[in-house]
C-alpha cells in the first residue's frame, strides 16, 4: 500500500472515530421523538433533520429530539455531507436512505443474519432494517465490540434498565437481535462507513 493511500485511510478512521466520540459525548441521552406514528402517518418531521442545510445548535437539537434516522442525518450535517432528499417534509427518512444505499448506489450489503456477519462490520458501519408495511424500520451505527449506538424509544429496540424516554444510547447488538420480541434477524443490511459517512 502506498504512503498516500495509507495516510488517507488513517485520516478517514480518525474522522470516523471523532464523529462517533461526538455522538457518544454530545448526543448521548438526546430524547427520542416519534416521526412515524404508522407507516403512512407521521408527525414531528423536524426530528429527521433532513431539511436542514447545516447542523442546528445543540439547544435546538435537544429541544427537538431525534428519531433513529435523525441521528444519522445529524452526523451527516456535522460533517457537511449529503443527506438523501426528495424535496418533501420526509427528506432524510429511512426509506430514502434505503433507496440511496441500494437502488441508486448498490452500497448496502444484504445479510440474513447480522450477528453471523458481525466480523464484517467496521467501526462506523450502519446497520438497518428498511421500512415495511408491518414495521417502520430502524437504523443504528456499529461502534465495535458487538455494540451499537442509536436513537430508540423507551422499550422498542432498547435493552436494559431505565428505558423511559431513552433516546440516543449504546446497546449490545446481540441482545437486540436475540432478546427482543421481533422476528429473528431484525437488521438486514449493513453499509461500510466509507459508503455512507465519508461521502
Amino acid at each position: 500500500m502506498n504512503q498516500q493511500l495509507q495516510n488517507q485511510q488513517l485520516q478517514n478512521q480518525q474522522l470516523i472515530n471523532d464523529v462517533l466520540d461526538w455522538v457518544k459525548s454530545d448526543l448521548n441521552g438526546l430524547k427520542y421523538k416519534w416521526v412515524y406514528l404508522s407507516l403512512n402517518n407521521y408527525a414531528n418531521t423536524e426530528a429527521l433533520y433532513g431539511s436542514c442545510k447545516e447542523l442546528p445548535s445543540m439547544d435546538y437539537i435537544f429541544k427537538t429530539g431525534s428519531n433513529c434516522v435523525g441521528l444519522i442525518n445529524l452526523i451527516k450535517l456535522k460533517l457537511n455531507k449529503h443527506i438523501p432528499k426528495n424535496g418533501t417534509e420526509l427528506d432524510g427518512c429511512l426509506s430514502l436512505w434505503h433507496n440511496y444505499l441500494t437502488v441508486q448506489n448498490n452500497y448496502a450489503h444484504y445479510t440474513s443474519d447480522i450477528i453471523s456477519d458481525v466480523s464484517k462490520l467496521k467501526v462506523g458501519s450502519i446497520i438497518y432494517r428498511p421500512p415495511k408495511v408491518t414495521n417502520i424500520g430502524h437504523i443504528a451505527i456499529y461502534i465495535g465490540d458487538n455494540k451499537i449506538i442509536h436513537s430508540c424509544p423507551n422499550n422498542v429496540l432498547c435493552v436494559g434498565d431505565n428505558l423511559v424516554d431513552r433516546g440516543v444510547g449504546i446497546d449490545d447488538l446481540d441482545k437486540i437481535e436475540n432478546e427482543l420480541n421481533f422476528d429473528t434477524n431484525y437488521f438486514t443490511y449493513y453499509v461500510d462507513p466509507e459508503k455512507w459517512l465519508l461521502i
